[in-house]
């Protein structure tokens, strides 16, 4: 079960490009999430291939990007167009490469997630708790996270919340935003 649910729904987003995991945030605080970069997350969870960004030289299509970002987030088109990098003349989400200008390489960023714990809430959202695994510096939990979800009826697992456990926050690599409105 727990395997299930990490290869599903954890892997593909994993550390590396994105703050999903890696910074606090719940369904009341989702503004500091680089919705811009989890896209391509989301997107290969979706469709079962990588997202190629040479088909939007110019942007994601709004609807396209919102469609996507609703299925696995509970934010609203108003709420992604303030919070995104979203160009409203043209109607279109930015979205830039992982490179060298958006991105530190270190050791956390090659973290693996691993589920240790879920449980069941009486609300019926799952919590499941979740170690990165850093085998770089040889250590099975760089931090702990707990992170809150639930089936919606799609099909598809609705993240809700992020919180990352002790000093995890204190540990963590600076986070550089793949887009910016500058």
């Amino acid at each position: 079960k727990y395997r299930e649910f990490s290869i599903n729904s954890i892997l593909p987003i994993a550390y590396q490009g994105n703050n999903l995991f890696c910074s606090n945030w719940d369904v009341n605080q989702m503004e500091a999430l680089d919705y811009n970069a989890i896209y391509e997350s989301f997107y290969k969870m979706k469709y079962g291939k990588r997202f190629d960004g040479s088909r939007h030289p110019n942007g994601i299509p709004k609807k396209e990007f919102e469609e996507l970002i609703m299925t696995y987030l509970p934010v609203e088109e108003n709420q992604l167009q303030k919070w995104a990098v979203y160009d409203k003349e043209t109607q279109t989400y930015a979205w830039t490469r992982l490179g060298c200008f958006n991105y530190s390489l270190n050791e956390f960023w090659e973290s693996m997630p691993e589920v240790t714990d879920m449980s069941e809430n009486e609300d019926g959202t799952i919590t499941v708790t979740i170690d990165a695994v850093c085998e770089r510096i040889g250590t099975d939990c760089y931090m702990t996270h707990k992170l809150t979800v639930k089936l919606a009826e799609n099909g598809f697992y609705q993240y809700l919340g992020n919180e990352i456990m002790g000093d995890g926050l204190e540990r963590m690599p600076h986070y550089i935003y793949r887009s910016t409105n500058e």
